[in-house]
């Protein structure tokens, strides 16, 4: 770093002394944000082509980066020169090259700032000092060698805040100063600029900064910078006069001189985002004030009221009806002749394009009897706001400013007035109880005083009435409007569970010209109420309880019937409890008709039907029959309760035969048992073991129907083993030859 310094330091000490030139106008920093972290900085000189020393103007300028919390060093920037362009006067006629000749030069560079480095919440600055200003100023003191240098300046934001990308770029200056003042005359220039992200801008007066070393291009330093030290006879008045020189918070610039000279002064323009200030930009700049000849007199301008054909006075207050067409001619002179003439007409509280004038208007006045003629006109209906103030001022060519008149005038444009229509209907009240399948019907009408307004006579609500079959017309005429109401209640529309009381606002509105409307509103409020119904029946058609018994393995079966004595569209279905679980062996087919409707039902409970352990299970078996009579249902309902048992299985009174003779008479000859304990689900017969006297088997069968025909054993006694999933019986039985 040292090492780049020292050299740049090095190489300007050797500098030509030609590039000592005193040229320096003024000038300031530009910094535009680009795209993500990429930045545009741009340097603006402004040097003097008449005063300057220099045979070339610089290729490029060096400027510096310093942070703002400890005037730290953060990196330097190249700058080439871009462009070279003369400041125009702002009137041309007023141009003389050899008094004032004012150059912009611009030079710029893209640079990254990227987040990692440019993050302190204090902030940076950009510095680039140069030498030498004009050494014909008379406001700043100069030293012996009559040299006084300029450092440029500008505060910027970190690009990054509370971890988020800070987007900004800095204000795009006032025009720059391209004139010059004449003495004891007033003179005025808005220095106000733009900035790009609508921050706030504030302007004010301050003194200029003077170069770190007399060098043609000083290494730019950090902060504090030095300022140029004023001249004696400055004290606080950078440019002496009634008034001194004055800027406004928005950047508007005046004085009146007392002196002829050329002065120096300095504007700071700092930035605010939310109310915090975010950055700062200086620009210098010098104002050339010399004796001018006569300017002569001013023009004049006069306004004419075109209807009365009066000349209106400065101030004057018009009251104007807004139904009414209005015009103004005004009238521009100029007592010296000879002269460009130019009306400008300030709309100062409103938009000028809506009465329909130019914002300036010219024109060459031969001879003082010659006149600028224009006409301003309100036209009727109009959105004007009630209270407007206007300014026609006049201005001539002179030098180095135009002389000018000015004439104020306030209008005051007063409403027509408006009678407010009214409505009607035959209907006679606000609110009407309508059944179900009835029709509602009646006539509207809207009357109005004012025989030119056009009235209009129009339905809302909040829902759609095209779905609920709603006829409507709206109309529209003058005087009086008719129009017919008519609903019928269709059941296939209205859903009384969703929606059975309907609001309508019938209202008669005036379109008067060039005044606020007025209306009337006619509020109605119709309750739809349900039709009778009688309820459908329901009966069970082939059973004559409602609680029974069934045994697990038998069937239940039995028919429904309903019917609706409105030959309505009727249902017949079931409804399940929750904790049923009957699905299993149940058959049931819901049914709808118009009238009546039946179903047949056949349960066959299995084991799953019981209850723990195999205890009676009861289940309540509801079915509904519901009519479909417009939104109000009615229903009828029957219940059955089935109780589900286990068969019974008798093992106390279990006997079996305990003797059969095989001897192939055709008696007796098999043994089976007949009266074997019934299967239920807590106990099946598994099979039977015949055993002889030695404990050998000599016959096993698992079928209940099982017949054993001996086998061909010898005659004695055998030994029974029946054997059930949750019980064995034992016994005997005899072979007998």
């Amino acid at each position: 770093m040292k090492k780049s310094i020292y050299s740049f330091l090095f190489f300007w000490l050797f500098i030509p002394a030609s590039l000592l030139g005193t040229h320096i106008v003024g000038g300031e920093f530009e910094l535009i944000h680009l795209d993500g972290q990429k930045y545009r900085l741009n340097l603006i000189q402004y040097v003097d082509d008449i005063n300057s020393g220099l045979p070339n103007d610089d290729p490029d300028a060096i400027a510096y980066i310093f942070d703002k919390k400890e005037n730290k060093y953060i990196s330097q920037v190249t700058l080439y020169r871009s462009s070279s362009e003369n400041v125009p006067y702002t009137n041309i006629d007023c141009t003389d090259d050899d008094l004032l000749k004012t150059r912009k030069l611009i030079y710029s560079a893209e640079i990254y700032l990227s987040q990692e480095v440019y993050n302190d919440p204090q902030g940076y600055y950009v510095v680039y000092e140069r030498c030498c200003r004009n050494n014909v100023i008379d406001n700043v003191y100069r030293p012996a060698d009559n040299t006084v240098g300029q450092t440029f300046y500008l505060e910027f934001p970190p690009v990054v805040k509370d971890n988020n990308p800070f987007i900004n770029s800095s204000p795009i200056l006032f025009p720059p100063l391209r004139d010059y003042a004449c003495v004891g005359r007033k003179f005025y220039f808005d220095f106000g600029g733009t900035d790009m992200d609508d921050d706030s801008l504030h302007y004010s007066l301050v003194t200029p900064l003077t170069s770190s070393t007399l060098e043609a291009i000083p290494v730019p330093q950090p902060a504090p910078h030095e300022e140029v030290t004023w001249a004696d006879w400055v004290e606080d008045k950078v440019i002496p006069g009634n008034p001194s020189l004055e800027i406004s918070g928005e950047g508007f610039l005046t004085v009146q001189p007392e002196f002829q000279g050329l002065y120096v002064f300095g504007v700071k323009c700092e930035e605010f985002r939310n109310g915090i200030k975010i950055g700062e930009v200086r620009r210098d700049f010098q104002l050339l004030v010399i004796n001018c000849p006569d300017p002569g007199e001013p023009p004049r301008v006069q306004i004419k009221d075109l209807d009365s054909g009066d000349f209106l006075e400065d101030g004057t207050t018009l009251i104007l009806r807004r139904d009414q067409d209005y015009c103004l001619q005004a009238i521009v002179t100029d007592p010296d002749g000879g002269e460009n003439v130019s009306l400008i007409t300030n709309a100062l509280n409103f938009d000028p394009s809506k009465v329909g004038f130019s914002g300036k208007v010219e024109e060459y006045l031969k001879t003082a009897e010659d006149s600028l003629k224009t006409e301003w006109c309100v036209t009727d209906c109009n959105d004007l706001p009630e209270e407007m103030e206007i300014e026609f001022i006049a201005r001539d060519d002179a030098c180095s400013l135009p002389l000018s008149d000015t004439l104020k005038l306030n209008l005051k444009i007063e409403s027509a007035f408006n009678n407010a229509p009214n409505i009607n209907s035959s209907l006679g009240k606000a609110e009407v109880d309508v059944y179900l399948g009835e029709v509602l019907a009646f006539e509207l009408w809207g009357e109005d005083l004012d025989p030119n307004d056009l009235i209009r006579l129009s339905m809302g609500t909040n829902f759609s009435p095209s779905d609920y079959g709603i006829d409507f017309t709206p109309v529209e005429g003058y005087e009086k409007v008719e129009s017919s109401f008519r609903w019928e209640l269709n059941c296939e529309k209205i859903d009384l569970d969703v929606k059975d009381e309907f609001i309508f606002y019938f209202t008669v509105e005036d379109d008067a010209k060039c005044v606020a409307n007025n209306y009337d509103t006619f509020e109605l409020k119709v309750n739809v109420l349900p039709p009778e119904n009688e309820p459908p029946v329901m009966e069970i058609t082939n059973l004559s309880t409602s609680s029974l018994e069934l045994l697990v393995g038998e069937t239940l079966s039995f028919g429904l019937l309903g019917t609706d004595e409105d030959i309505d569209l009727i249902e017949l279905k079931w409804e399940p409890q929750l904790d049923d679980n009957v699905a299993e062996g149940f058959s049931f087919v819901p049914k709808e008709g118009r009238g009546e409707v039946e179903s047949d039902v056949v349960w066959s409970p299995n084991c799953s039907h019981l209850g723990e352990n195999g205890e009676e299970a009861s289940y309540d078996f509801t079915f509904v029959v519901a009519d479909r009579h417009c939104s109000y249902s009615k229903g009828d309902t029957v219940s059955l309760r089935v109780t589900v048992k286990d068969i019974f299985s008798d093992f106390d009174n279990f006997l079996p035969a305990n003797a059969f003779t095989p001897n192939g008479d055709g008696i007796g000859d098999y043994y089976f048992i007949e009266n074997l304990p019934k299967d239920n689900c807590q106990n099946q017969f598994l099979g039977i073991q015949i055993y002889n006297r030695w404990g050998r088997e000599v016959y096993a069968s698992n079928a209940r129907d099982f017949k054993w025909d001996g086998g061909g054993f010898s005659s004695g006694v055998y030994y029974l083993r029946i054997e059930y999933t949750e019980a064995v019986y034992k016994g005997v039985v005899n072979i007998l030859y």
